[in-house]
């Protein structure tokens, strides 16, 4: 990189000897093997994590409660909430640890303040607020998250139609347009929210970091540098000047992390809501017995596989005749 800074000829070849300076560094930026790639992959972490949070936990249908009050008394302290909470911690720590440690040193965002020559080794503070905030954000998307119960799925219900003479013949209706498309249409509001719940937690934040735990969160952090540099016994929070670059930069990477997590819980409440087909047909239809195995799904204890062979069940036209074999002859 020392050869690209200078303009001097690199050792990629003669089609790159005469490319300016900065090309070649506006080509690194892009190019995906190397440190780009790397980042790039780090950055797909976080929204692994609340891939598998709504993995584990979607359930279909909306919760049945009759007062917020109530619906506060039955899920706040279920094992759920909590490991949502963990969950977004964890995507918003990953995301904040890739975003310090791939930034410049002109970021001041080290784990050191060197300062003047005549003074000692300082700690820096800017990195430690910076993750504070981060977390706020994770604590702020977390009750947005259980407040409109991300983890529900809307499936659609099934519609009869009539099929020559055939009145109780039941096919699914198309679901909703392509997943894609619905996504697309959906970017501008998820922009949106992703800057309200942004800007909302930069505020809290900072006014919580200022006001509460600042010294209380120092004093450990200073306590457990001081096992792998060389500080003095004791210090006061070094502070965060400049203020308003660390401002602006958690606002867009906020609002980054955020968009992440939105286009990841819409776009898995699309694809876990389309119908369970494979080439357009029902995916028991390879089994060697597709009554035995949509049967064998009505009698699941887990909702899921429940809800998705009723759906099944609707598209082959069999709804009532598996209803007729679980429950005896209805009315």
């Amino acid at each position: 990189m020392g050869e690209w800074d200078n303009g001097a000829p690199t050792r990629l070849g003669p089609w790159t000897s005469q490319w300016p300076a900065n090309t070649c560094t506006a080509l690194w930026l892009w190019f995906p093997i190397g440190p780009t790639g790397i980042r790039t992959l780090l950055v797909f972490l976080p929204a692994l994590v609340i891939y598998v949070l709504r993995v584990a936990q979607w359930h279909v249908g909306a919760r049945q409660t009759l007062t917020r009050a109530e619906t506060f008394q039955k899920y706040f302290l279920r094992k759920s909430t909590f490991l949502t909470l963990v969950f977004y911690a964890f995507s918003a720590w990953l995301y904040g640890e890739v975003y310090i440690w791939s930034r410049t040193s002109a970021s001041k965002l080290g784990f050191t303040d060197l300062g003047r020559a005549h003074e000692r080794l300082k700690l820096n503070e800017r990195p430690l607020f910076l993750r504070f905030l981060f977390l706020v954000l994770a604590v702020v998307q977390t009750g947005f998250h259980l407040w409109h119960d991300y983890d529900s799925i809307d499936v659609p219900a099934i519609k009869p139609t009539k099929s020559g003479d055939d009145a109780s013949a039941a096919v699914l209706a198309r679901r909703a347009p392509n997943p894609r498309q619905i996504l697309m249409t959906k970017l501008p509001s998820m922009i949106a929210t992703s800057g309200t719940l942004s800007a909302a937690s930069l505020l809290l934040g900072s006014i919580f970091y200022f006001v509460g735990p600042r010294n209380v969160i120092w004093d450990y952090y200073y306590s457990f540098s001081r096992y792998f540099i060389s500080l003095s016994k004791t210090s006061r929070p070094t502070g965060l000047s400049p203020f308003m670059p660390l401002v602006f930069g958690f606002a867009a990477e906020g609002t980054l992390l955020v968009l992440l997590w939105q286009f990841v819980n819409r776009a898995f409440d699309l694809y876990i809501a389309q119908d369970p087909l494979k080439n357009d047909q029902p995916i028991t239809t390879d089994s060697k017995d597709p009554n035995g195995t949509l049967l064998n799904g009505l009698k699941s204890k887990k909702d899921a596989v429940r809800v998705f062979c009723i759906i099944l069940a609707g598209r082959c036209s069999m709804l009532i005749f598996c209803r007729q074999l679980l429950f005896g002859s209805l009315p």
